[in-house]
This record gives C-alpha cells, sequence and structure tokens, in this order.
C-alpha cells in the first residue's frame, strides 16, 4: 500500500458535485495551478472545498469538469472538511450521463 493511499484509510464516501474547475496562473514564476472546487454534505453541514489537482492533470478530463457534474468525495469522519475527489490510485470523477435520444413527435396521429 502506498503512503498516500494509507493516509486515506477509514475515510468513508459520500455524493458531492463539482462545482467549477479554476485553471490560474502565478504571474511572477508563471507556474500554472489547477484546482477542483466541490461540495459535498455531510451530517445535514454543506461544505465546499478545492482540491489543488495541478499534478494529477493526466487523470482529469478538465473539459468535463463542469457545475453540477456528480462525484464522490472521500472525507475524514473525524473531521468532515478534510476531503478529496481525486489521487492517484482513486476518482471520484463521475461521467456525466449521455443524454437520451428522444423520437420525434409524430403531430397528425391521434390519440384514442
Amino acid at each position: 500500500m502506498r503512503a498516500q493511499d494509507a493516509a486515506h484509510v477509514g475515510w468513508r464516501i459520500i455524493d458531492g458535485n463539482v462545482i467549477d474547475v479554476l485553471e490560474l496562473e502565478e504571474s511572477e514564476s508563471g507556474r500554472q495551478m489547477i484546482l477542483l472546487d466541490y461540495k459535498y454534505d455531510v451530517a445535514g453541514v454543506t461544505y465546499e472545498a478545492s482540491q489543488d489537482v495541478t499534478h494529477l492533470r493526466q487523470f482529469i478530463d478538465l473539459y468535463s469538469c463542469r457545475l453540477g457534474l456528480p462525484a464522490s468525495v472521500k472525507y475524514d469522519p473525524h473531521n468532515p472538511g478534510d476531503s478529496i475527489v481525486i489521487s492517484e490510485t482513486w476518482s471520484g470523477l463521475r461521467k456525466s450521463p449521455l443524454p437520451v435520444p428522444t423520437r420525434p413527435v409524430n403531430k397528425s396521429s391521434t390519440f384514442v
């Protein structure tokens, strides 16, 4: 087991939602930082958090992360504000549902 994985042993998983993905650039150094903003509820309390995912970019499709995207959030039950959505070995990001195709309505048909 990796040290990073061991740090999250005993954490719980709960449903949450992505709020936004922010790509920030530090003007002086020119370094880019990517933050994944998300929210989740634990025991009636809503938490909003950001995770620096700069070094996990290869595991994330930034363009599919948008407002309302469902996600699983791992959180520490002893400190529910301590949470993650993605790591090197686990991802709570879910694919958005595909739209269901609908058949065109034939306006000339009548219902009995």
